[in-house]
């Protein structure tokens, strides 16, 4: 079966009861019925979740960098004391070791510190959605059956599809809202916001946000 497509030229879109149907541009069309629509709705409560996963994976890599810091920090205080004039353990000196552990510690201390950077910008972007009003629905998914209309009026059943529709008073609420759904979603769940995107009449006609 056909999946549906995630821009398809569109010349046409009609409304017939609560169905709506889809024309591209080589007569083919795109059927989808009310009564194969599920809708759930989506608040701020759930974007701050994915900025929580998001959160928590990048303490756990500054966790994981914060420890080879100390690794190479530890290693080159060793050496460096081992190496030292009249040292007890001279003998395991090996001073060309000093400059690739020096090195280690300044590869590793720049990847913890970009990591606690970014992690300071999702902490900023989770106090802009936390701000915003709980009582908007930031974004409905919508998942229906779609049926392909051939040009010899040949229907077959499509593969069951799910879009994201975004609420159009995110703007009005913060202009960064539309950007951290996307931002913080993971690749499949983008998609979907994509599809969303390109089936604007779709999310027109079934996703109440009222």
């Amino acid at each position: 079966m056909k999946r549906l497509l995630l821009a398809p030229l569109l010349v046409a879109l009609t409304s017939c009861s609560n169905n709506v149907t889809i024309k591209t541009n080589v007569g083919e069309k795109i059927l989808v019925q009310s009564s194969t629509v599920y809708a759930t709705k989506s608040d701020k409560s759930d974007l701050v979740k994915l900025i929580d996963k998001r959160i928590q994976r990048k303490e756990k890599r500054i966790e994981f960098d914060e420890g080879r810091v100390n690794s190479y920090r530890r290693n080159l205080y060793e050496m460096n004391e081992k190496c030292k004039p009249r040292s007890k353990e001279w003998y395991l000196c090996a001073e060309s070791m000093i400059p690739i552990y020096q090195n280690g510690l300044n590869d590793s201390l720049g990847y913890k510190n970009k990591k606690v950077n970014e992690l300071k910008i999702i902490m900023n972007d989770k106090i802009v959605v936390a701000e915003t009003n709980p009582e908007l629905t930031h974004k409905i998914t919508l998942s229906f059956t779609p049926i392909y209309i051939d040009l010899n009026n040949k229907k077959r059943v499509g593969l069951s599809e799910t879009i994201y529709c975004l609420n159009p008073l995110l703007n009005n609420e913060n202009q960064k809202l539309p950007s951290l759904w996307n931002k913080y979603s993971v690749d499949d769940d983008r998609l979907r916001l994509q599809k969303g995107r390109a089936f604007k009449e779709i999310c027109k006609k079934f996703a109440k946000f009222e």
